[in-house]
């Protein structure tokens, strides 16, 4: 049975419960009595027996609501909580250095320092780098600098506007505004 149907079933039994309860002015009416297990119990008595039985299930519904309510708090102080972790972490590498004893019995862990890379590696990443660079056309500063800007020679019809083409005139296709007043 998995805890979905147990639970199902706990709900169940609860609701059977609350009803005999519910029931029970109605079945024994003060004076008479209700026979179970051996005993004969007044409308007081069966009541407190249904009740003992039910305050389990009620407890579960509080103890819920109370987690609840505890989850939402949890939630609503992480990040301050976080915030705080963060601040001690700083305060003890401040204090006794990240590569301490103490900074490692607070429970933090120093940062791993990065293997050092083989030869083959090293060719391997550097030619990623460039190829990349390559590949994004990035130029470095000296490459920048080089770089000169050419305007061109200093006659010639630079300042001219050039040539209307032949859709311009006719409107429609070209989306000029020949046909507009």
């Amino acid at each position: 049975m998995s805890s979905n149907s147990k639970s199902e079933h706990a709900s169940e039994t609860e609701a059977e419960l609350q009803a005999i309860k519910k029931g029970i002015p109605d079945v024994v009416p003060s004076g008479k009595t209700f026979f179970f297990k051996g005993m004969n119990l007044d409308q007081q008595g069966f009541t407190q027996l249904v009740q003992a039985v039910l305050d389990a299930f009620e407890s579960v519904q509080q103890l819920r609501a109370r987690l609840e309510q505890a989850i939402v708090e949890r939630s609503s102080k992480e990040d301050a909580a976080k915030q705080f972790v963060s601040e001690i972490k700083a305060a003890a590498i401040a204090n006794y250095g990240e590569n301490s004893t103490e900074f490692s019995q607070l429970g933090f862990k120093s940062k791993k320092k990065a293997a050092p890379l083989s030869p083959e590696k090293k060719q391997l990443r550097y030619k990623r780098f460039i190829a990349t660079r390559k590949a994004r056309s990035v130029m470095g500063k000296r490459q920048r600098l080089a770089v000169k800007g050419d305007i061109g020679s200093p006659t010639g019809n630079q300042g001219s506007p050039g040539a209307p083409s032949q859709d311009a005139g006719a409107g429609g296709a070209a989306g000029g505004n020949a046909g507009k007043p």
